[in-house]
């Protein structure tokens, strides 16, 4: 009796381990949850208005997403059509929406949510708080001139709260200096937020130069507190003690991390020149600066610092960087290089065009002018880069002139290259182009890219890929797939792919940071924007490469053992059984 009861619990736990294993796939179907449709009901707003138009979310680790819509509906028009939702709180929920009263701007109500020409998500921590940029105007008034730009965040705690607002007092300033402008830089787990602002106003100098003039220090950077207040963190015009009387002058690509470090581009007024500077150790200081011998290079004048690109920085405190160096007479292809303390070996070079690009035949060459121009770095917590960028040499042609490395162990990987066969795809069909790569702190990497070759047309040619736990590439979605949205076997509802949006920070100058609004998640998740051919859009988490959660798993079969026992017990005896 006993190992019968035995047989039936193993049983019991394998059936349902399957049921749910079954049910949990019967709801994303393909891999996917469908967070919201176009077409269908807003949360938070009455009168049958429905969304028609998604720009692009982002995504914490918990899987909630968060972004900014349009609608649609009676009593819904240009003053009011736009918001923003989150899943911060579980479910679906508006956040904000313009027409409403915007907190702590004096009576003034939302405007403009976001940056649509930029198409910047709002940031979203993984306690669910969001962060977010927007203008206000009073009731009543029009015109360009009558709107003011600011930041809001939940990370207080208490609600949605006011950072920094234009033409308002500017924390940690003489009295009289305001805001002109507050850029939303990051929102960390503890709720924190920072902002980069510019200044007008009493004590502000002006100094002239070939456009006019040029303020040398109504600029600064702004980090929030646990109270959502802001604490003035650094000003250019500040002279710091590590830089031997020299002082900031503008601050340019600043990131910041979890643990409240920041890193950026600045020049220098005293003593010229410009750098990468972090105040990972405590203190602002150069990680590189104009003039300085590149690490790595052989030395002497043709291989000085001369000209940095945006810096990415992880919460180790590490920055990377893509850098110029002096030419020999000129601007040359290996004058460029990409740089990182993410070995933990101090600052160290990773490639320089002209140099052999790693997994490609011999004779074919990094050639790192493309990432220089418009590409971004990707850094995670583990020092780990993932890029992409251009080839030269032996055989190198508009087909297959480009590729995504990412780093393990120190060595760079060859990821994807142009030309080369798409993973899960039909023979014949190649890789055309990528977008910048995505990485997150577990080293999967995700991108989006362009296909060509056999069978391929206007209506198939693009997807998203991403690597699984094991490092191998998966394709996530394609256009021309067709997909079932529905959850009712017997009411299909079948749409096909047409394009895809994947946040990866072409939009804005904004290099790797995990305070900043993601695309991919620790977990791997990967949430994006889809259009499909019948002109309806939604928005999308895939799971197709997520790292499992066995914990959740056994726990969810141990309670149904548990309560299979109960049953069995309940019907088979007249007492309890003693095992």
């Amino acid at each position: 009796m006993r190992r019968l009861l035995v047989n039936h619990l193993i049983s019991s736990l394998l059936i349902c381990l399957a049921v749910f294993l079954h049910s949990s796939s019967a709801q994303v179907a393909n891999g996917l949850r469908t967070v919201v449709l176009t077409n269908t009901p807003v949360p938070g707003v009455s009168g049958g208005a429905s969304y028609i138009f998604f720009q692009l979310p982002s995504l914490n680790d918990q899987g909630q997403t968060a972004f900014f819509a349009f609608l649609s509906g009676t009593g819904i028009g240009s003053s009011n059509d736009g918001g923003l939702w989150s899943e911060g709180n579980g479910v679906l929920g508006l956040v904000a929406r313009e027409g409403e009263l915007a907190p702590g701007s004096g009576g003034s109500v939302f405007s403009r949510l976001g940056d649509a020409s930029q198409q910047i998500p709002p940031m979203i921590n993984n306690n669910g708080h969001t962060a977010f940029e927007a203008n206000v105007r009073l009731p009543g008034s029009t015109g360009f001139d009558s709107l003011r730009a600011g930041a809001w965040s939940e990370g207080g705690g208490a609600g949605l709260a006011l950072l920094a607002l234009q033409e308002e007092a500017a924390p940690g300033t003489p009295s009289g200096v305001n805001f002109t402008r507050a850029n939303l830089l990051s929102l960390d787990d503890q709720g924190q937020a920072a902002v980069n602002g510019s200044l007008f106003g009493n004590g502000i100098i002006q100094i002239p130069n070939d456009e006019g003039f040029n303020s040398s220090n109504d600029q600064g950077i702004w980090r929030g507190t646990s109270l959502g207040d802001l604490d003035l963190l650094i000003r250019e015009g500040e002279p710091d003690p590590n830089m031997n009387g020299n002082i900031f002058g503008e601050f340019r690509d600043i990131v910041l991390n979890h643990t409240g470090q920041t890193a950026f581009l600045s020049g220098l007024v005293s003593g010229g020149g410009s750098g990468v500077f972090s105040n990972a150790n405590g203190q602002f200081a150069p990680i590189a600066i104009v003039g300085e011998i590149a690490p790595g290079t052989p030395g002497g004048d043709s291989n000085r610092f001369r000209l940095f690109e945006a810096p990415a920085f992880n919460s180790r405190g590490e920055t990377a960087f893509v850098a110029q160096v002096r030419g020999n007479g000129g601007f040359d292809s290996d004058d460029i290089g990409l740089w990182s303390e993410g070995r933990g070996n101090g600052l160290e070079l990773v490639a320089r065009s002209g140099e052999p690009a790693a997994g490609t035949p011999v004779g074919v060459n990094f050639n790192l002018l493309s990432i220089s121009v418009s590409s971004r770095l990707s850094l995670n917590n583990r020092g780990q880069l993932a890029f992409l960028t251009g080839l030269e040499g032996v055989g190198i042609n508009q087909s297959n002139n480009s590729g995504i490395w990412n780093e393990e162990g120190g060595e760079l990987l060859l990821l994807a290259r142009e030309g080369a066969a798409a993973p899960e795809t039909d023979d014949g069909v190649n890789f055309s182009g990528f977008s910048d790569p995505l990485l997150n702190n577990r080293g999967q990497t995700a991108f989006l890219g362009s296909l060509a070759g056999t069978g391929v047309t206007s209506s198939n040619n693009t997807g998203i890929w991403a690597e699984d736990n094991l490092g191998e590439l998966r394709l996530i979605v394609r256009a021309g797939d067709v997909v079932d949205l529905s959850k009712n076997p017997l009411a299909p509802d079948t749409r096909t792919f047409e394009s895809f949006g994947l946040f990866n920070g072409d939009f804005a100058d904004y290099a790797s940071s995990d305070t900043r609004p993601k695309a991919l998640n620790d977990r791997g998740q990967i949430v994006f924007r889809a259009n499909f051919t019948d002109g309806t859009s939604g928005i999308f988490v895939s799971n197709l490469v997520a790292i499992p959660e066995p914990l959740s798993v056994v726990m969810f079969g141990l309670g149904c053992a548990g309560a299979m026992l109960t049953r069995y017990r309940d019907r088979c005896f007249t007492k309890p059984v003693v095992l």
